[in-house]
């Protein structure tokens, strides 16, 4: 995140997730908010839960994150995507508590 004015000011980093048979075309993985000075920038990171890309599977009545290709987007709003990634993520089972 990078402050460009030349006033103090608070940035909020967020990562979106899209994933296949989802119900909404993306949801938000991980936010981070910065306090920056003036022509300063931070690089930052987020850790993106795994039960946030799990939906529930009625068959096995559990959490699964289905494999395949998931897109990554670091945006600075919902409407705003900076860039995006492609990433590939093996199937997992989470258990009844998520984890």
């Amino acid at each position: 995140m990078k402050n460009t004015g030349a006033l103090q000011g608070k940035a909020v980093a967020q990562v979106y997730v899209s994933g296949a048979g989802w119900e909404a075309p993306k949801r938000l993985g991980a936010f981070r908010k910065v306090d920056l000075a003036p022509g300063t920038e931070q690089t930052l990171s987020v850790t993106i839960d795994p039960r946030l890309l799990a939906t529930f599977d009625v068959a096995s009545g559990g959490w699964r994150i289905a494999g395949g290709e998931y897109s990554v987007m670091l945006a600075t709003s919902a409407a705003d995507v900076v860039q995006t990634v492609k990433v590939q993520v093996a199937p997992q089972t989470l258990d009844r508590t998520g984890k």
